[in-house]
């Protein structure tokens, strides 16, 4: 399996277990996704991913979900539900995760409820992680091997068109552990996004991140994060 560094990457993180093969690593992932849209305005899905690291047991895991996105009184619903065995740093455990969002729309601006909940142990190891529980990325240790204590993110944006057609999304986050019983913390991001065509596309973010000063893997604080970045993408 090749990752997202390239080829020819080369890191002092090669010295870091979680880094120690930056360019690809050996595995046997197999990934099954199906839908049904039969139902008029209702999408509903399924999917299985299986998937064995030989050079990273503890990434090992099987994960099972159910996801139904539709309209609903003016709103557009999402839900979905998984269920993962070989969960946790030692694959050897079991863990749940939900994820609804509703969605309503007015005018040219959007307003989006969210409520993501991984469990205890729960692991991610082939996601995109900065697209998801905040731009600060505080929550990235520990996805990848599931040894973090679960991960409870509400969240409520808004997106709105400015001048030039430059979209403008303001987010603000609570987070707490899978029972709720631990708050992490809270986080607002501000993301500017500019499509110039169907290639090129700008984006300019901000995010504040304030720790409550509980742990999220090991014993170590989660630490207050402030980000600023600049990004140019294109898409060919």
């Amino acid at each position: 399996m090749n990752r997202i560094y390239g080829a020819e990457a080369d890191s002092p993180l090669t010295t870091v277990p979680l880094f120690d093969n930056v360019r690809s690593i050996a595995a046997s992932v197999n990934l099954f996704n199906a839908s049904y849209t039969g139902i008029t305005g209702v999408t509903l899905g399924g999917y299985a991913y299986l998937m064995d690291f030989r050079d990273k047991p503890n990434w090992d895991n099987n994960t099972f979900g159910l996801r139904a996105k539709g309209d609903l009184l003016g709103l557009t619903l999402y839900g979905e539900l998984a269920w993962q065995n070989r969960a946790g740093f030692n694959a050897n455990g079991q863990a749940s995760y939900a994820h609804f969002m509703a969605t309503k729309s007015f005018d040219s601006q959007t307003l989006t409820l969210s409520v993501e909940h991984l469990g205890d142990g729960f692991k991610t190891p082939l996601a995109t992680i900065h697209g998801f529980n905040g731009y600060a990325d505080a929550f990235v240790a520990g996805r990848i091997e599931g040894n973090h204590r679960g991960l409870t993110d509400v969240s409520l944006s808004h997106t709105l068109p400015l001048f030039c057609d430059i979209q403008w999304t303001n987010v603000l986050h609570a987070f707490g552990d899978d029972t709720i019983s631990t708050g992490y913390g809270w986080e607002y991001d501000s993301v500017l996004v500019k499509k110039f065509d169907d290639h090129f596309t700008a984006l300019a973010k901000l995010a504040v991140f304030e720790s409550k000063g509980d742990p999220f893997v090991g014993t170590a604080s989660l630490p207050s994060t402030t980000r600023v970045s600049m990004e140019l993408d294109y898409v060919y």
